[in-house]
């Protein structure tokens, strides 16, 4: 009879960390660089700031509407709101965190920012393609502004808008590349869980003498 291993078993948080590697962070100099997003940009952003920012309540209430008006997005959002989250504030802080790109702040704390926005989604089932959505009723909604807004220069209209379509790219670009690490990260984890728990079947088998075991190919279960 084989002889029972007498090693001790890790527990999950000691696996977990032999297992999981630090995540580097993205890199938000190489969006800036491929959508050529530069201080230009960001001044006109910085300027118009306050002008681009009016009419806040009514596109919250817009992006409020969009949500529920999708019934994808609804359940995720009731589902969110029976773990004890608030939907207003989820609301407001999306709209925060799309506000603050008027800033603009392009350096790594701003991608920082945007890496963690798109990790949420993840956890809280919110689909890039659902951002795609919101992120269309807010460049609509900034579009108007730009062009018949009288406290913005004539010639900065069309530079300004360039600028509000690069932070834009940018920050969807990020969030969804940081949802599908988030997604990636999960599988792998799930994958070495069953790997360990694979491995602790095959000790406690081979403990066992065979001749009491037998395992069912077409099954998968051992008899």
């Amino acid at each position: 009879m084989p002889t029972p291993t007498n090693k001790r078993r890790k527990s999950k948080e000691e696996r977990a960390g032999v297992r999981r590697k630090p995540s580097h962070p993205v890199v938000g100099k190489e969006f800036n660089y491929v959508l050529q997003l530069d201080e230009e940009d960001t001044r006109l952003l910085e300027r118009y700031k306050d002008i681009l920012a009016q009419g806040a309540a009514g596109f919250a209430e817009k992006t409020y509407n969009y949500m529920f008006d999708n019934p994808d997005i609804a359940d995720v959002l009731y589902a969110y709101e029976r773990q004890g989250g608030n939907i207003g504030d989820l609301v407001r802080g999306q709209l925060e965190h799309q506000l603050n790109l008027l800033n603009g702040n392009i350096d790594e704390k701003a991608a920082a920012e945007s890496e963690r926005v798109g990790r949420n989604h993840h956890r809280w089932g919110v689909k890039p393609v659902w951002s795609i959505g919101a992120y269309r009723l807010f460049v609509d909604h900034l579009k108007q502004l730009i062009v018949h807004e009288p406290g913005i220069e004539s010639d900065d209209r069309d530079a300004l808008e360039c600028a509000l379509l690069k932070v834009v790219f940018r920050d969807l670009a990020i969030t969804s590349e940081s949802y599908w690490r988030a997604a990636v990260e999960q599988l792998t984890s799930q994958r070495d869980e069953l790997g360990h728990e694979q491995d602790l079947a095959g000790e406690l088998l081979g403990s066992i003498p065979q001749l009491l075991w037998t395992v069912d190919i077409e099954s998968n279960r051992i008899t």
